[in-house]
């Protein structure tokens, strides 16, 4: 499409010759931080001396905008700033009919459709252009691990598992840590199991893994039984009513106390009244038997 006014001046002059433009992979998958080798080779029917080699980019595997990463004419070979120190031409095209180029260091947004466009004057008929996709595989990251609904026996619990990276998209799978079980329904897209009723065996540490083939990511989660408001609120009133049930228990029984106590110091004293009473009216009673009975 680029070179179509090329063409058909050179085809209105008679000129025109045939180049055509080869690839071996159509499709290639190389791995986050891995080097991906696209390989172009051409024939041509003229001199190189006017050859041009084009690679472009089209982002989003061709849904985003295409941009020229780089230019080759007479020796010298340019590249754009964002692949700079990662892109190279690995031999002479104008020798070697190779337009090959590796990247280094491939990441995600890395993932699209190359292009390697060869043009040589007066060679422009024929197939000069052919595309390359490229899917960055990357392994899943860290998951996120929550749960939703509350944590205790006979309620509905979600269980949810998410990574923000990962190509291809990871599936989930969620097991109980201590038995390595299933103890509900999975959804290994969207990472989540519901637990519908949960109850005591169903309680533990649930571990989700995220797996991509590339590579697996995990994380954990304790659902342990909660104890609601209203749980805690008893809990507290009846802790503080038998607190209250002891102190009125120890209130009486030290009164008891007291009062028996009291009761038995009271009965003391009266009995230590009375028995110089006593005495003062034996005494008595001698004196008068001696003035009644005087002696002989």
């Amino acid at each position: 499409m680029r070179s179509t006014n090329i063409f058909l001046l050179c085809n209105m002059l008679g000129i025109v010759h045939s180049i055509t433009v080869t690839v071996p992979e159509r499709s290639v998958n190389v791995t986050e931080r891995g080097t991906v080798f696209l390989a172009c080779t051409f024939t041509t029917t003229a001199p190189t001396k006017n050859l041009i080699v084009q690679w472009f980019f089209t982002e989003n595997l061709g849904t985003g905008q295409s941009k020229q990463i780089l230019f080759y004419e007479g020796g010298t070979t340019v590249i754009i700033p964002a692949f700079q120190g990662r892109l190279k031409m690995l031999s002479n095209p104008a020798m070697t009919k190779n337009a090959t180029i590796s990247i280094d260091n491939m990441q995600q947004n890395d993932s699209g459709m190359f292009s390697c466009e060869v043009n040589n004057m007066p060679d422009i008929e024929g197939r000069n252009e052919m595309t390359v996709v490229v899917n960055v595989l990357v392994k899943p990251s860290a998951p996120y691990c929550s749960h939703h609904g509350e944590v205790a026996t006979g309620h509905q619990v979600i269980l949810t598992c998410h990574s923000k990276e990962g190509n291809p998209p990871p599936t989930y799978t969620w097991t109980h840590v201590k038995d390595g079980q299933i103890k509900g329904i999975q959804d290994i897209k969207k990472g989540t199991m519901a637990i519908q009723n949960i109850s005591q065996v169903q309680f533990g540490e649930y571990q989700c893994v995220a797996s991509n083939g590339v590579g697996t990511a995990s994380c954990t989660i304790d659902l342990s039984e909660e104890i609601n408001d209203g749980v805690i609120a008893g809990a507290i009133i009846g802790a503080l009513l038998f607190c209250g049930a002891i102190g009125l228990l120890v209130w009486v029984i030290t009164h008891q106390i007291k009062k028996q106590h009291k009761m038995k110091v009271t009965k003391s004293l009266k009995d230590s009244e009375m028995q110089p009473m006593k005495a003062s009216r034996t005494t008595h009673q001698v004196k008068e038997d001696g003035d009644e009975n005087p002696a002989m």
